[in-house]
């Protein structure tokens, strides 16, 4: 079982001491999980659940082709995000804005992989961003017609494993919600990744009220996420 790494004691009290403080409404849980890819395949496989692996072998049966996308455009790569947020109930992940944006600031530092189905449609996409040894998983979704071939194990372990090529180590999945998004925390659980703690949201501010306007505007918007 993969222990939960703590952050360092002093980097906490360094801002307590400071005057800063922890938010009475959190957007996030401040947990990641981090995916070693130092192993080889080989031990990576064995180090999924075992629920996760026969996942990655269905998907094998289904005709799909997985290959790294180099030249997305960010209209594509939103239509995407569109069917899963529609299919899910979800608000908006990432606006086409956003998607641009982030083609144009990333450049060749961006990886993105996709998965096409057996006529040929786009139905499952993932992409980080790397640095040196490092990578963050930044984009990742699947169309309904994906969720029954399990288009997005095929995706990440490719993706993950050219991230290996390039000689990235660690790679950050971005993010969990155990209990408020168990799917997705099973999911990238499943690959063996271990717990990340980080340093997780803080506020300051030398108004008063200030910081009770702002805990009330996060736990409207949370309760809407």
């Amino acid at each position: 079982m993969n222990a939960l790494r703590s952050l360092r004691p002093d980097d906490s009290r360094a801002l307590k001491s400071q005057g800063w403080k922890r938010p009475r409404h959190l957007l996030t849980s401040g947990l990641s999980l981090s995916y070693d890819l130092r192993p080889d395949e080989a031990a990576r496989r064995a180090a999924a659940s075992g629920n996760w692996r026969h996942n990655l072998r269905r998907s094998d049966k289904y005709g799909l082709v997985v290959t790294r996308w180099n030249d997305p455009t960010a209209e594509e790569i939103s239509a995407i995000y569109r069917e899963m947020e529609a299919l899910k109930g979800l608000d908006q992940q990432h606006s086409l804005e956003e998607i641009r944006a982030l083609l144009k600031t990333i450049g060749d530092r961006f990886i993105l992989f996709r998965c096409r189905d057996a006529s040929g449609a786009t139905i499952a996409l993932r992409g980080c961003g790397y640095f040196g040894t490092d990578a963050w998983d930044l984009l990742a979704a699947a169309t309904p017609a994906a969720r029954k071939v399990y288009a997005s194990h095929a995706v990440l372990w490719a993706l993950t494993g050219e991230c290996r090529r390039l000689g990235v180590e660690s790679y950050d999945l971005s993010g969990i919600d155990p209990k408020g998004n168990k799917g997705v925390y099973d999911f990238k659980k499943g690959t063996g990744a271990a717990h990340q703690q980080y340093l997780g949201e803080w506020e300051w501010s030398n108004l008063p009220g200030l910081c009770w306007a702002a805990n009330l505007a996060m736990r409207y918007r949370k309760g809407r996420l």
